[in-house]
C-alpha cells in the first residue's frame, strides 16, 4: 500500500525521508526522477529510484513510503508536512534559481513574487494544504519546524504515523541525523540552512505582506502568526 509523503515543494519532505532511514532504515520512493545534479544526496536523504511501479505498490501488502507534491487523486492515507509558507517561498526562490535555468534571466524578487501569487506552482501553498488536509482520506500533519526543535524527532515522526494507523518499529539508533551545516556541505544548490525564520532577513517587506494578503488566512490556521 502507498502511503504518501506529501507536501508542498521546499516544506521539508526530503527531511522527513531522511529521519525515516536514519532512524528506521525505512526507503523513501518519488513520483519524480531526479535529475544528476540531486544524486549527491539521495543516498543520505534515503530516496531510492523507483524501481517498482505505484501500481505494484497499490497492491502490495507492504507500506511504501512515497515523496509527492502534487495534489491529491486517491484514497491512501498520507502524512503531510507544513512548513511557514514564508520560509518555504524563500527557499524555493533559491531551489528554482538554481536547477532552473530559465528562471536566472528574473531578479530574485520577481521570482518570489511569482510564487506568492502564481498558482502554477503546484496550485500555491495554501491551496496545497487545504487541498491535502480537507482530503476525507487518513491524513497526518507533521511540522517541519516541530521535527527541527523536537529532542525526539523519531517519536515525533512515530505519533504522526500513528494517527493514520501505521505503527512504527522501535527507532534502530538513536544517535541524531545529519545537520543541515552537513547536508549543505554534501548538497549546497539542494539543501539552505534548514533554519526557520529565515524570511525575516531575506522576503522583502511588500512581499511579507503580499504573501500575508494572498495567504494569510491559512498562516494563521498553521499557526505561524
Amino acid at each position: 500500500m502507498i502511503i504518501w509523503l506529501a507536501s508542498y515543494p521546499r516544506s521539508g519532505n526530503s527531511y522527513v525521508a531522511l529521519l525515516l532511514k536514519h532512524y528506521f532504515n525505512i526507503p523513501v520512493y518519488s513520483v519524480y526522477t531526479y535529475s544528476t545534479k540531486s544524486r549527491s544526496c539521495l543516498e543520505i536523504i534515503g530516496f531510492h529510484d523507483k524501481h517498482l511501479s505505484l501500481e505494484h505498490m497499490e497492491e502490495s501488502d507492504e507500506y511504501f513510503f512515497v515523496k509527492t507534491h502534487e495534489l491529491p487523486s486517491d484514497d491512501y492515507p498520507s502524512l503531510y508536512v507544513v512548513r511557514d509558507g514564508r520560509d518555504v517561498i524563500v527557499s524555493y526562490t533559491h531551489y528554482i534559481r538554481n536547477f532552473q535555468e530559465q528562471h536566472k534571466e528574473y531578479t530574485v524578487f520577481e521570482t518570489m513574487h511569482d510564487l506568492i501569487i502564481n498558482p502554477g506552482y503546484f496550485h500555491g501553498w495554501s491551496a496545497h494544504i487545504q487541498a491535502w488536509l480537507n482530503r476525507k482520506s487518513p491524513v497526518s500533519m507533521i511540522k517541519y519546524e516541530q521535527l527541527l526543535s523536537n529532542a525526539d524527532p523519531s517519536k515525533t515522526l512515530g505519533d504522526a504515523l500513528s494517527t493514520i494507523g501505521i505503527n512504527m518499529p522501535d527507532p534502530i539508533r538513536t544517535d541524531c541525523p545529519p545537520d543541515f551545516t552537513l547536508l549543505h556541505e554534501i548538497q549546497p544548490d539542494f539543501f539552505q540552512s534548514g533554519t526557520p525564520g529565515k524570511w525575516r532577513q531575506e522576503m522583502p517587506p511588500e512581499l511579507q505582506r503580499l504573501f500575508y494578503k494572498e495567504h494569510g488566512d491559512i498562516l494563521y490556521k498553521m499557526g505561524y502568526v
